[in-house]
């Protein structure tokens, strides 16, 4: 997977960030598996960083990704266009459910993304930090 910021084309700064307080704020609601899910503990909604996305830039719910209306934009772009990245920025991103890992034994192993994984590829991708060191006079 490609992970390196195109020139130029570091998205909507604003809102990478509020996707991402987001997840911050609501880890529970966070599953960066599904682009939209369910809790089976509270039956709450969950989504991914795409999901999240699409959901605060439109303010729609959505329960399947489908593809049954033409000429509507699909979740995916709705959100990639909301987060202002390119098609292959939103591959790296909204493709990032796994990272390869050391085992104990020495062999390599897929594990789940933290918040903390996802904030380092955001800003690999588009070159926005989460949350940038605070500059003291």
């Amino acid at each position: 997977m490609r992970t390196t910021v195109e020139p130029e084309v570091h998205g909507n700064e604003a809102f990478i960030r509020e996707v991402l307080a987001f997840i911050e704020l609501h880890p529970e609601l966070w599953d960066q598996a599904l682009w939209s899910g369910v809790d089976p503990r509270t039956q709450a909604q969950t989504h991914c960083f795409g999901g999240w996305a699409y959901r605060l830039a439109t303010g729609c719910e959505h329960r399947f990704y489908t593809i049954d209306c033409v000429d509507q934009p699909t979740i995916e772009d709705t959100a990639r266009r909301a987060l202002g990245i390119t098609p292959v920025q939103a591959i790296d991103l909204f493709g990032f459910i796994k990272k390869t890992v050391r085992t104990p034994t020495g062999g390599i192993g897929l594990v789940p993304v933290t918040f903390a994984d996802l904030c380092e590829q955001v800003e690999l991708v588009t070159g926005v930090r989460f949350k940038p060191p605070i500059e003291v006079p």
